[in-house]
C-alpha cells in the first residue's frame, strides 16, 4: 500500500481491509504496473475498476482467439486431409517446404508421445485398434497442436496451401502469416 501511494494511488476513502486482500490476491506486482501508467492521483478504488475491467477485455480477446484458433485447426484439417488422413507421416514433402519438414515432424511426434500414445480419450481409443497407431488422422491429431504450432505448421505449408487456407479469412499470405 505504501509503494502504491508513491505512485499517486489514493487510499483515503478505501477498506483497507479489501486492499490488503485484494493485493495479496492479485500480485501487487501487477496491480502496480496499472499504477504507473494513471497520469495524476488516482483512488485505489478506481485502480480496482480499471484492474477488473482489464481483466474482463483480457478473457473477451482470449475467447476470440479460441474461437479463431479453433476455426483454423478445423479448416486446415480439412484442406490437408483430403487426400491423405496421415499426409504428415506418408509424404510431408507434399505439402511443406523442405526447410519446415523436420521441426514439423517434430512438433508432431513431440505431440503423439506427450498427447496421443497413453490417451484413454474415446476417439483415440478408437484410433488404437489401427496398425497406424500411434499416428492418428491429422484431424485428430491437430486438436493437441497449440497455436504457436499450428502457425508454425501454416508457416511450412507450400504457398498455395497456405493461400487455400487464407482464403477462409479473405486474406493475404503476408497478412496472415503477420
Amino acid at each position: 500500500i505504501e509503494q502504491l501511494k508513491k505512485y499517486n494511488v489514493n487510499f483515503d476513502n478505501a477498506d483497507m481491509d479489501f486492499a490488503k486482500q485484494f493485493l495479496k490476491v492479485e500480485s501487487f506486482s501487477f496491480v502496480l504496473e496499472y499504477a504507473k501508467y494513471a497520469k495524476k492521483e488516482i483512488t485505489f478504488d478506481d485502480l480496482v475498476d480499471i484492474f477488473y475491467k482489464d481483466r474482463e477485455l483480457r478473457n473477451i480477446m482470449f475467447s476470440i482467439i479460441d474461437v479463431i484458433e479453433t476455426h483454423l485447426k478445423t479448416i486446415s484439417a480439412e484442406l490437408l486431409t483430403k487426400k491423405d488422413p496421415f499426409f504428415y507421416k506418408n509424404s510431408p514433402e507434399s505439402y511443406f517446404e523442405e526447410s519446415y519438414i523436420k521441426p514439423i515432424t517434430e512438433i508432431i511426434e513431440t505431440s503423439v508421445r506427450k498427447n496421443i500414445i497413453n490417451s484413454t480419450e474415446e476417439h483415440i481409443a478408437y484410433y488404437k485398434k489401427y496398425k497406424e497407431f500411434p499416428y492418428i488422422p491429422f484431424w485428430s491429431l491437430i486438436k493437441y497442436l497449440s497455436l504457436g504450432e499450428v502457425y508454425t505448421l501454416y508457416s511450412g505449408l507450400n504457398p498455395f496451401l497456405q493461400a487455400s487456407i487464407c482464403k477462409n479469412y479473405k486474406m493475404n499470405t503476408k497478412t496472415f502469416a503477420a
